[in-house]
């Protein structure tokens, strides 16, 4: 296919390109960076936006894309089973986390820029940097509050309706709090939980109470499916599988009637990603504030029920590409709680219904990873966080187009622009979290916008007694969604093994995490083929 096929098929309605604009460079067919971006300030540092490439067959001509099913289609090219097999780990580590589940197409990581040499060849390198973490809460706070005040103006300025979750939640409150600032009438949506002792919808009400111009939709618990009631549902042609593929009635319960008067509904995800910061960046503090990072790390150890000595040894230096190719050592056992606290993360791991063709997949690409990959940063902690922002943009991608094709509504999430990221990561490790104050750095922020009760919060609410009430009530549900598994048929789940799980159970928690990604991945096969 050459690239004028290429334009014609857009343009015909078979490849869909909805909202990009398209454009000849040499021997690139590109989408705008402008467009790539529309309206957000989403770029290098948070990965909202994938950029994907490939060659034209039998052509020198290279394709650039934010769709990687637009280039698959470009290229016919068919799923690849390294990439499905790794979409089997309960958690990708970098650099595979990134790898397109074309084979032939190619992901750009995050804060990378795709370039051409001199001889038609293309390399990519890095040019975005996290800044240093070096100042204080008081004195970032201002930064945070006005990057987060610019970010929500611009999707609440002159423009579409819109509207927004409301969960009571620190992350969706603000949201909605500096929504109320720009004059403008708009739809809160708020989901009830079955959970008895939730109090988000407490919360959230008295938020209402206090947002001016909010119409407050309160979605009743009885009206939300349980977790896998709906396994058998279509769900949108995505470029990734993700978990919330699984959950489309869950996660857009409500938006027809939002999206009948809002072309577009802003959510608080993102807000975990940049005020629950992850635990390793403790490891950067005890280089420069080691006594009260030591105090720090005691305390969590205690909350968590972790062995000191563990979480101290996780600590332990080792260079990137070693951790890496170590990883496939572990695929089958999991460690102690904690012991991986301090390290680069946790290794992966395979469910017990993985076959060994798929462990031997996963195997070969740790290998290959391990002899080139690098580390988002030098800095154990700053590295985690990094990927912590790409592992909640990954998930946001899926949801966003799984809202379009489902709604026709597009989510914004304020939280993953850019310069609101770097904002936070310039606070000092040990003051973006406290054990005794839940998300200090958004109520910091906040302070005199948000309704001072919201100042008090010190959790938030958890959907796992839907989780396990749905895995009760739909057993059978599963069992026939795996039936005919295409993961089956490649050779990469073993569905007897599956069914034994599912009917074992004896780590709820455990299985359900496993046999989510299993399922997303299944599921999202099927609409790839």
């Amino acid at each position: 296919m050459t690239a004028t096929d290429l334009e014609h098929e857009i343009r015909s309605g078979r490849l869909s390109a909805e909202h990009l604009q398209r454009s000849r460079r040499g021997q690139f067919v590109v989408v705008t960076w402008q467009e790539l971006v529309g309206t957000t300030t989403a770029g290098p540092a948070s990965g909202m936006t994938a950029i994907y490439h490939t060659r034209l067959t039998d052509s020198r001509e290279h394709l650039i894309s934010s769709s990687a099913r637009l280039l698959a289609g470009a290229v016919d090219a068919a799923p690849d089973a390294e990439a499905l097999a790794l979409q089997l780990l309960d958690f990708m580590p970098h650099p595979v986390n990134h790898t397109a589940m074309w084979s032939g197409v190619e992901c750009v990581e995050p804060g990378n820029i795709l370039t051409k040499g001199s001889r038609g060849n293309y390399s990519t390198r890095r040019w975005w940097h996290p800044p240093s973490p070096t100042r204080t809460l008081h004195d970032a706070r201002e930064d945070v509050r006005r990057e987060l005040i610019a970010a929500v103006e611009l999707r609440t300025g002159m423009g579409p309706n819109f509207a927004a979750d409301l969960s009571g939640g620190l992350d969706s409150t603000p949201i909605c709090h500096l929504a109320g600032r720009s004059g403008r009438q708009f739809v809160a949506r708020t989901v009830a939980s079955r959970d008895a002792a939730d109090q988000d919808m407490e919360w959230a009400a008295k938020a209402a109470s206090s947002i001016p111009g909010l119409v407050h939709l309160k979605i009743p618990a009885e009206n939300v499916p349980l977790y896998y009631s709906e396994l058998d549902a279509p769900v949108a042609p995505t470029d990734e599988p993700a978990t919330t593929l699984l959950e489309a009635g869950r996660q857009f319960v409500g938006l027809k009637e939002v999206s009948s008067n809002a072309e577009t509904l802003l959510t608080g995800v993102g807000g975990d990603h940049l005020f629950t910061p992850p635990f390793a960046l403790l490891r950067t503090a005890l280089q420069t504030q080691p006594a009260p990072a030591l105090k720090r790390i005691r305390q969590a150890s205690l909350q968590n029920g972790w062995r000191l000595r563990d979480v101290l040894a996780s600590a332990r230096p080792i260079d990137y590409p070693t951790w890496i190719d170590r990883c496939k050592n572990t695929l089958d056992r999991r460690p102690s709680l904690g012991a991986h606290a301090l390290d680069w993360d946790s290794p992966p791991h395979l469910p017990a219904w993985a076959t060994s063709n798929a462990r031997d997949a996963v195997i070969s690409a740790l290998e290959a990873a391990s002899r080139h990959a690098t580390p988002l940063s030098q800095d154990r902690g700053q590295h985690a966080d990094q990927y912590m922002i790409h592992h909640g943009t990954r998930i946001a991608r899926v949801l966003n187009e799984g809202a379009f094709f489902h709604h026709a509504i597009r989510f914004e999430h304020p939280y993953f622009d850019d310069r609101l990221i770097e904002s936070c990561m310039q606070i000092r490790p040990l003051e973006r979290s406290d054990p005794w104050n839940f998300k200090p750095v958004i109520k910091s922020a906040m302070q005199g916008i948000i309704h001072p009760a919201m100042q008090l919060r010190q959790d938030k609410g958890a959907g796992s007694v839907d989780k396990y009430a749905g895995l009760a009530n739909n057993r059978q549900r599963i069992s026939d969604q795996i039936e005919n598994s295409l993961l089956a048929e490649m050779g990469l789940i073993d569905v007897s093994r599956l069914k034994s799980e599912i009917d074992g159970a004896p780590q709820i928690a455990v299985l359900t995490e496993q046999l989510d990604a299993t399922l997303a991945t299944e599921k999202w096969l099927r609409t790839a083929l």
